[in-house]
């Protein structure tokens, strides 16, 4: 289980909450566990949100019906069904949780695009490329056709 091992971390999950990560809702609390609370507390949190009981957290078929209807990813890829970042969104409103990489999508996509003047060298939107590129000349070169 060194840092060399690619099973290393797949291990640890294993061994600490006896789930199988995204197959049930390891993942689920797994993630809850990053934010201080003790696995049996951690298992009680999801079981609640999810509204199954604590042992439906570990049975496959059980969390692989719900991840489905919940769309918050499932391991195999199903069409339609949320992946990545979007599966992680879902995650973090139905866990009530913050999650850095999603907040900062959020934050991308809330921003407003830069200005294309405001490159340096860039022409502003009011201005033809025409008069940008007679400006950029020296004086008295002769424009090519």
């Amino acid at each position: 289980m060194g840092s060399g091992d690619p099973n290393g971390m797949g291990m640890a999950h294993a061994l600490a909450s006896s789930m199988g990560g995204i197959k049930t809702a390891g993942d689920l609390v797994a993630r809850m566990q990053l934010k201080k609370m003790r696995l049996p507390e951690a298992k009680r949190y999801v079981a609640d949100k999810l509204g199954v009981s604590i042992l439906d957290l570990s049975d496959s078929t059980v969390m692989r019906t719900l991840r489905e209807e919940l769309d918050i990813g499932v391991v195999t890829g199903v069409p339609g069904i949320a992946k990545g970042l979007e599966a992680k969104a879902r995650i973090a409103e139905l866990l009530d949780i913050r999650i850095n990489c999603v907040e900062r999508m959020r934050q991308k996509i809330s921003a407003p695009l830069p200005q294309l003047g405001s490159r340096a060298g860039a022409p502003a939107h009011d201005e033809a490329p025409s008069a940008v590129a007679a400006a950029s000349r020296p004086s008295g070169a002769a424009a090519t056709p």
